[in-house]
């Protein structure tokens, strides 16, 4: 007889960036995407082992370019580690 071989599992992590990106707090705190807010998100993700990759969805305006760099390059060191695939819209 044959079975199948048991199923792995790869964990995958979903992180959604939504809102304006911006440096400051604007008043309606819910709508920005913030470097301090998502940066620690994304070493999180980056130093636990048990994630072994990660699809990243962006759904943005556009905003501060120097807040944007300072979240890609979190993003580049994760990608350095493990696999990201981004899904980007406005």
């Amino acid at each position: 007889s044959w079975s199948a071989p048991p199923m792995s599992r790869l964990p995958i992590a979903f992180l959604i960036a939504s809102g304006e990106i911006t440096r400051s707090t604007p008043y309606d705190f819910s709508e920005a995407l913030r470097p301090e807010d998502l940066i620690p998100l994304i070493r999180k993700l980056k130093d636990d082992s048990g994630i072994r990759g990660v699809i990243l969805r962006v759904d943005s305006p556009g905003g501060d370019a120097v807040a944007s760099g300072e979240m890609l390059h979190a993003l580049r060191q994760l990608a350095a580690v493990k696999p990201v695939v981004a899904s980007l819209s406005d």
